[in-house]
């Protein structure tokens, strides 16, 4: 596959959201790395949709970021139908900050799903206030992050952050929020693979998950992953998020 890849010369569009697991985290950073291919044919498109939605003809969109702009124009137009709208990033070169606002959000919904779950079963009723509150901190930190692994802030702020960011969270088919919701009833299930799964385990491989700096991500960590008691990691949380 390395050397078709190689011998070809044609834009290679990213459509999956996610972390590698790689040293360098980015589906397309180890398509650079790994397989030697020039980053000036990397594309990665991202938005805030589900693919069965997207079948059944409802309006939806995308964004474009690429590191060789003459290809934007012709990719948005490709991608674009009479309900389906693709337009350039916020900040249109920033193929890495467009790739790094889908993989986080899968590890954030993760968290919504946890807290969902504790209030519910805790105090029991709807736990809108809490979730709504929280997940304006949950973009900072969403902010934060992709800065510091390469992404530019702008670019959180587009269909590929913060809207991908909301429907992840909010969503009525969230894998993710559901899985951390089924966590705290002790339903989820222990061979369940998602990409916001995957990405909490590789995040701690791309930097420190300091708990005074990434309080939502380094909480879901802890009890994913870490399998610490979450009454224990959840109330932690909130003396943190006073001061995020």
């Amino acid at each position: 596959v390395k050397l078709y890849l190689q011998k070809a010369n044609g834009p290679i569009l990213n459509i999956v959201k996610g972390f590698t697991g790689s040293k360098y985290g980015l589906i397309l950073d180890d398509l650079e790395h790994f397989y030697e291919l020039d980053p000036k044919r990397f594309v990665a498109i991202a938005g805030a949709n589900y693919p069965e939605q997207v079948m059944e003809r409802k309006l939806t969109g995308y964004e474009v970021a690429a590191n060789n702009p003459d290809l934007i124009d012709h990719i948005c137009k490709l991608f674009s139908t009479g309900y389906v709208f693709t337009r350039p990033a916020v900040v249109s070169d920033d193929v890495r900050g467009v790739q790094l606002g889908g993989a986080l959000k899968n590890i954030y919904a993760l968290g919504i799903g946890l807290l969902d779950g504790y209030y519910e079963k805790s105090l029991g009723g709807n736990t809108d206030n809490s979730l709504f509150h929280v997940s304006n901190r949950i973009f900072k930190e969403m902010k934060i992050i992709g800065s510091k692994l390469g992404g530019k802030p702008g670019t959180f702020e587009g269909l590929s952050g913060l809207t991908d960011l909301m429907m992840a969270c909010f969503g009525q088919d969230s894998r993710d929020r559901q899985h951390g919701h089924d966590y705290i009833y002790g339903k989820a299930n222990p061979d369940q693979k998602t990409a916001g799964l995957f990405g909490v385990r590789s995040l701690p491989n791309l930097l420190p998950l300091n708990p005074e700096e990434y309080p939502v991500a380094s909480a879901v960590h802890a009890v994913l992953v870490q399998k610490r008691d979450y009454d224990s990691v959840l109330n932690e949380i909130m003396s943190k998020l006073k001061r995020f």
